[in-house]
């Protein structure tokens, strides 16, 4: 994120250090007692949540392709999918954008079919 959307690839460490802490403070719902602890606790419930399995294959394929750790030859269906999107998107996308579209994108169409875009 901080390098699709914020640029910020060039930037010094200070600079990333500082983008990392304002989003741990922000996940944090800025309240320094929110330790990891809460975040497991609100967790809990997770796995048995409708659409739980879906969202973490989905998270976990963000994650892979933001990092670069998915194989251009990978057979996966995400990884074919996102390949396929990422070909048909504007420059400069790739295959990370590509996972973000069939993921993210899809997901915000299917929960909240009357938004344009």
């Amino acid at each position: 994120m901080m390098k699709m959307i914020f640029k910020g690839e060039s930037w010094s460490p200070v600079k990333r250090f500082e983008f990392y802490e304002a989003a741990v403070n922000e996940f944090a719902l800025n309240n320094p007692a929110f330790t990891h602890r809460d975040w497991l606790a609100l967790m809990e419930p997770g796995p048995t949540a409708p659409g739980f399995a879906k969202g973490k294959d989905h998270a976990e394929g963000v994650f892979f392709a933001m990092h670069g750790l998915i194989s251009p030859t990978s057979s996966d269906p995400l990884a074919v999918k996102a390949r396929e999107a990422a070909r048909n998107l504007p420059p400069p996308s790739n295959l990370a954008t590509g996972m973000l579209w069939i993921t993210v994108r899809e997901f915000l169409h299917e929960t909240f079919p009357s938004t344009p875009g």
